[in-house]
């Protein structure tokens, strides 16, 4: 089964990089988020293609902007939706959750001045999904990069009521 699922997705990759008149880096971007986005697929592959899927951003300038620009705003919605086909879902999608979130903080880390889309989808998974993004960090993050350093250790809910509670006084 794992064997013919490899050569499917190799299949379509390769169907994917042909078919497309653009660079094959956006192509693979493409499909990698059609694929992290298909909830039909199975958890890990999902996971696995989103780890991919972040090498890719941070090392080309033309998908970061194709990400930033035309597709994080349906990714980030179909991922915080959380569903899938596997029996530990919750578990499941709250770590799929994680690695997109720390995909977020380290794109925001290394690209928020020129990408400040980044910072604000990393805020909103954390408000509205309730998933601590610092401290879900993958160990590929650097830690000075994480909203921890930048925010003392609190979520931006607990900040606003801090700053809402200042300015009463």
């Amino acid at each position: 089964q794992q064997q013919d699922d490899e050569q499917y997705y190799a299949t379509q990759f390769l169907n994917q990089a042909k078919n497309h008149s653009s660079e094959v880096h956006t192509s693979c971007l493409t499909f990698l988020l059609d694929t992290v986005e298909n909830t039909d697929y199975a958890w890990n592959l999902r996971r696995g293609a989103q780890n991919i899927l972040q090498q890719l951003l941070l090392r080309s300038k033309d998908c970061r902007e194709l990400f930033a620009n035309d597709r994080m705003r349906r990714y980030i919605a179909v991922i915080s939706e959380g569903r899938g086909r596997a029996e530990n879902h919750s578990a499941e999608s709250v770590h799929l959750v994680e690695d997109v979130g720390a995909m977020l903080l380290q794109l925001s880390a290394k690209f928020g001045q020129f990408y400040p889309r980044f910072s604000v989808a990393c805020r909103w998974l954390e408000e509205r999904k309730g998933v601590r993004i610092a401290a879900a960090q993958s160990s590929s993050l650097d830690p000075a990069s994480s909203i921890t350093t930048s925010t003392g250790g609190f979520s931006i809910a607990q900040l606003r009521i801090g700053r809402d509670a200042a300015m009463l006084r």
